[in-house]
């Protein structure tokens, strides 16, 4: 009983999530898991880079490992030019690289989605045993993504197990026994981590699983998640978009190559048993999913990203091999290869503005600073982050030392963070009195006697600076020959970082 009853505050020392808990609840597996795999890296590297900079370096090792195995696969599969040309492709789009190393579900459940539908290839030249090994096990491996991290992942699941029974390259029980093998070990690791973590058993949990936290205590993630955003409808709080979002707007961007327009519908026509396999699930799960739910996220898609790009590198191949037939072919075959350079360069535009996104991590940085050159005693000091600091990288390894490290860092272990969104109690003027600095999307959020040190701007869209606008940048000292005019970030007040004033 001891035990139990300190566990709320040694989660709540250690961790944020009893504080900030989010809408839905997530698992703790992938973090989990990621923390041991960045552990040699942390001893390696940690007295003098942020654990948060080594952690999401592991993460994006991982995926690229993901990543790196669906090559060989495709080679094995479709040949070595296909494989360069998937390599090509897919390392030119930004949204996937983007992700990779990103600390969320998304990434978590990409990273076994990847290997699962490496295993899905054909592997000519294997005996039949062990291409049905590797196809039971991609079922394995999607089903526990399914039950851990994204619940939308059972649509991909259901389309891909109905591809493999109608090509008969599985039997049906075969299916079952590696889809039931997958969601009994997802389902235990997940209700005996997540159940521990979000107190689930205790008197009032935070979050509840129907019928199995009220009758047993234990919590799945994912099943609250689902039943909060599909079977109640409350991802719509989030917004909605038109039906054909996802073709027309999120598909494009993380394909980004445009002649992915041409190669698509010539793989899909010229190498019909390929596109079957490839784009005949993942289309069908955009479909149905589209339809399903209406407030859409291109990362909710984004693990069908492989299987598209894999199809256009196949068209790619195709032309490269017939190459010297036609000169139609050579000239699409020179398009194809120019867009690469053409996606890289738009990638690195779009990895600039993203840089942008984050003003809470910014903010978290200049207090750091401001809480080194204003706590000459060391004592205990109490900094705010609202809701929009937290959601724009406010996170907890920069609470505990900022990512660059101010040249006298001796105080800044004694700033206590407080991450309170209850509207009732942010209301009440004695919340406010022992808050030292606040981060918050408006000043007047604050009440009391608060001055404003410091404001963080961020991303505020993309327009065209004029001739004479002092914005916009140098454009890599391209603007002054183009008689001042540019496309480039537009920056608004994101963050106010304010400070009480001394009465």
């Amino acid at each position: 009983m001891g035990a139990m009853a300190t566990l709320p505050s040694y989660l709540t020392a250690h961790y944020d999530h009893l504080a900030f808990p989010g809408a839905v609840p997530r698992s703790f597996v992938g973090p989990l898991l990621l923390s041991q795999a960045s552990i040699p890296f942390i001893h390696l590297f940690g007295g003098s880079v942020n654990e948060q900079v080594i952690v999401r370096g592991t993460l994006g090792l991982l995926s690229s490992l993901a990543l790196s195995y669906y090559i060989r696969r495709v080679r094995l599969a479709y040949g070595a030019p296909t494989a360069w040309f998937y390599t090509l492709l897919q390392l030119s789009q930004f949204h996937f690289a983007y992700y990779a190393s990103r600390t969320l579900p998304n990434t978590f459940a990409l990273i076994p989605s990847v290997i699962a539908h490496a295993c899905f290839l054909p592997a000519p030249g294997w005996r039949q045993s062990t291409q049905r090994n590797h196809l039971k096990l991609g079922i394995y491996l999607l089903t526990l993504a399914t039950v851990v991290f994204r619940s939308e992942l059972v649509l991909l699941l259901a389309f891909q197990a109905l591809d493999l029974l109608v090509s008969r390259r599985l039997t049906l029980p075969q299916i079952f026994a590696a889809g039931l093998a997958g969601g009994i070990m997802g389902l235990v690791a997940t209700l005996a981590v997540d159940s521990y973590f979000w107190l689930s058993f205790g008197a009032a949990p935070i979050f509840t699983t129907p019928v199995l936290t009220e009758r047993f205590g234990l919590l799945w993630p994912e099943f609250s998640a689902f039943h909060f955003n599909a079977v109640l409808g409350s991802a719509s709080q989030w917004g909605d978009s038109h039906w054909h979002y996802y073709f027309t707007s999120a598909l494009p961007k993380l394909l980004l190559n445009p002649t992915s327009l041409v190669l698509l519908p010539l793989g899909a026509f010229a190498l019909p048993h390929a596109a079957r396999a490839l784009l005949l699930p993942a289309l069908s799960f955009i479909t149905v999913y589209s339809a399903a739910v209406k407030h859409k996220e291109w990362r909710f898609i984004v693990y069908t990203v492989p299987q598209i790009t894999l199809m256009s590198a196949l068209a790619a191949a195709w032309l490269w091999n017939r190459r010297a037939k036609f000169v139609a072919i050579r000239l699409l075959l020179l398009a194809v290869l120019a867009s690469v350079p053409v996606s890289l360069m738009a990638s690195a535009g779009m990895a600039a503005v993203s840089s942008f996104n984050y003003p809470g991590g910014e903010a978290m940085q200049r207090v750091h600073a401001l809480a080194v050159s204003g706590n000459t005693t060391g004592t205990e000091m109490k900094v705010h982050l609202d809701v929009l600091t937290c959601m724009t990288g406010a996170t907890r390894f920069l609470q505990e030392a900022p990512l660059y490290p101010p040249s006298t860092p001796k105080y800044a272990s004694h700033i206590v963070w407080d991450k309170t969104e209850d509207a009732t109690t942010l209301l009440t003027p004695a919340f406010w009195e022992d808050v030292e600095y606040a981060l918050v999307a408006a000043k007047e959020k604050t009440i009391g006697p608060y001055e404003v040190v410091d404001v963080i701007r961020g991303f505020g869209g993309v327009r065209v600076f004029r001739p004479g606008d002092e914005e916009g940048g140098e454009g890599w000292g391209l603007r002054r020959y183009l008689g001042g005019w540019w496309v480039g970030v537009n920056m608004r007040e994101w963050i106010w970082i304010v400070r009480r004033q001394s009465l």
